[in-house]
């Protein structure tokens, strides 16, 4: 299901600063002076005049009226317009040879406009959420048109307004036909789900991408297991939500870990709070942010009680590709699975309830699963059941193994630090890293938790190296599988860790923390906790079905551009001539 978000990701893009659009601008309306009158002072004035001043003189009367219009605003609407002009100087240019055949300049000149008016009303339809809106996507290239007109002294022919109104109409019914087809599917039309997106990428606007969400989810409760530490008059905790951290950016429960992660610090006075990426899929992504208070809520009336005082050491479990890292704490198992250096996505949560019950039977009384998400490439696929299967028999060996595994005294030490210069277009988030240091019996085992979505492949074996040269027995990395580093960078739209951030850097950190974790080292006890949490709504099959719609609306539109848009522009522009 990840992947089939991801691969959405490349269509993202952005415009340029409006510096550089006017700038443009500039250089179109030059071009048209040489291409019109050559490299005269009054050429390049009357080219200024029609390709630059009007038309960003209707763009901010455009941007002035639509102004409750978030995504019109005027950089947009200029860049939209340069893009317009270019489309109808580079048809005057095409269909210059015409001239030969005596067809007037005056119409070559204008041969262009219906494909710029087409344009203008596609884009106005896609990001408008007003239908009010959609007429002034017509003043600009109707006010170049009468200006043009009126400095180079061409006729206006009925022709050219048949060739708008064709164009105008060609493009109407091409939208409304690809727009239908995803409503069968998820209730809403195909453009408003687009829109709803662009309002996030672009604008950071939440809300209609998650009224939307809000509809296709459905109600469900989830769990949130607590395990902390308290070592002299310190305390930590990990958290392990069964709860995804999605879609994208701030966007449902993308911002889950760094949620829990502050509340905890702030309201629960725990330090370092580590919050991996308990088992479940995009399925668990909730559909609002306005969850999250219910949840820190149902996580506030948490009563340390820390009454185990021993653990058993961490035990590694290698099972056709598949790993296992198990540690007990009382009657509670601590279980981390990955198929490192191996890329994997998201672990269903199927695979917690299986495990779960196998530990069990074993005498334990609870098992938190950890999808320790810490292997990537972009050429992955999804994980089959023979992985799937591979990972329950790691965890299953590595749970029997552990119960029956001798428990002792332990120390602990934890820190977290920050990556400092770097943010989640970098694809780290601002939960940073933490480190859990375990002593037993002179042996050192470590827990690093990195705020962000999946890491590099072969990054993680590095990290463990390194801090077995530190004297680490044993370690694993894990990261939140934050959303937040999602959605906003261009091409693959995140970074996974160690992407866009040197490897040595982030080693660098991680043994920065260690010092720190291992200079605290205390004798420390134990609390487990599990608080359920009903009446959230998560995204269930509703991703899926934007998904598919995408695609289905996708392949319809590339039918009818041949079938329909295509060929009727083409018969609008030849209009204009006749």
């Amino acid at each position: 299901m990840g992947l089939d978000v991801v691969k959405y990701y490349r269509y993202l893009f952005k415009i340029p600063s409006l510096t550089m659009i006017l700038v443009e601008h500039a250089i179109l309306s030059l071009i048209f002076s040489l291409y019109t009158g050559g490299l005269t002072l009054e050429s390049i004035l009357n080219g200024i005049l029609v390709f630059t001043l009007t038309p960003l003189l209707s763009d901010l009367i455009t941007r002035v009226i639509c102004r409750s219009e978030p995504l019109l605003n005027f950089r947009r609407l200029s860049g939209l317009t340069l893009f317009s002009n270019a489309t109808v100087v580079l048809v005057s240019l095409i269909f210059t040879p015409l001239k030969y055949l005596e067809v007037p300049m005056d119409r070559i000149l204008l041969m262009g406009f219906p494909l710029s008016i087409a344009l203008r009303f596609m884009v106005f339809r896609a990001l408008a959420f007003k239908k009010a809106s959609l007429p002034f996507s017509i003043v600009q290239p109707l006010s170049c048109i009468l200006m043009l007109t009126y400095v180079y002294g061409l006729t206006l022919h009925m022709n050219i307004l048949t060739a708008l109104l064709v164009a105008l109409l060609a493009t109407h019914i091409y939208l409304s036909l690809v727009d239908g087809e995803a409503k069968p599917m998820t209730g809403f039309s195909g453009l408003m789900l687009f829109r709803a997106f662009l309002a996030n990428w672009m604008e950071n606007l939440d809300g209609p991408i998650e009224d939307i969400l809000e509809e296709l989810g459905v109600e469900s409760e989830h769990s949130i297991e607590v395990l902390a530490f308290k070592a002299s008059n310190r305390t930590t905790a990990v958290i392990v939500p069964y709860i995804h951290p999605g879609p994208f950016k701030n966007v449902g429960s993308s911002s889950l870990p760094w949620s829990i992660q502050t509340f905890a610090e702030k309201e629960l006075k725990c330090e370092a709070v580590a919050v991996p990426h308990g088992v479940s899929t995009h399925v668990h992504n909730l559909t609002s942010k306005k969850y999250i208070p219910k949840i820190l809520a149902a996580l506030s009336s948490i009563k340390f009680e820390f009454n185990v005082l021993e653990a058993s050491k961490p035990i590694r479990v290698y099972y056709r590709g598949a790993q296992a890292i198990c540690q007990s704490f009382g009657k509670v198992a601590f279980l981390a699975l990955t198929l490192a250096p191996k890329s994997m996505e998201d672990i269903p949560m199927k695979i917690k309830t299986i495990l779960e019950d196998y530990g069990r039977s074993l005498g334990f009384e609870s098992v938190i699963v950890v999808d320790a998400h810490n292997s990537f490439s972009w050429d992955m696929y999804s994980m089959s059941d023979e992985t799937l299967q591979a990972l329950i028999e790691a965890g299953k060996t590595a749970l029997h193994m552990v119960s029956k595994a001798e428990s002792n005294r332990f120390k602990i030490g934890f820190s977290r630090k920050h990556m400092h210069g770097y943010d989640v277009k970098d694809g780290i988030g601002p939960s940073g890293i933490v480190l859990h240091l375990f002593m037993m019996e002179n042996s050192l085992y470590a827990y690093v938790t990195i705020d962000g979505n999946n890491m590099v492949s072969g990054i993680r074996e590095k990290i463990i190296q390194n801090l077995k040269e530190m004297g680490v027995s044993d370690a694993e990395v894990f990261t939140t599988d934050t959303h937040m580093v999602n959605a906003v960078v261009l091409d693959r739209g995140y970074h996974p860790v160690g992407e866009a951030i040197d490897e040595k850097s982030i080693i660098q950190a991680i043994l920065d923390t260690f010092k720190e974790a291992y200079s605290r080292l205390e004798w420390a006890s134990t609390y487990y906790g599990e608080i359920t949490v009903r009446d959230l709504k998560v995204l269930g099959d509703g991703l899926s079905k934007l998904t598919k719609s995408l695609e289905v609306s996708a392949k319809k539109a590339k039918r009818l551009a041949f079938s329909i848009i295509i060929p009727l522009l083409i018969t609008s522009i030849f209009i204009v001539i006749l």
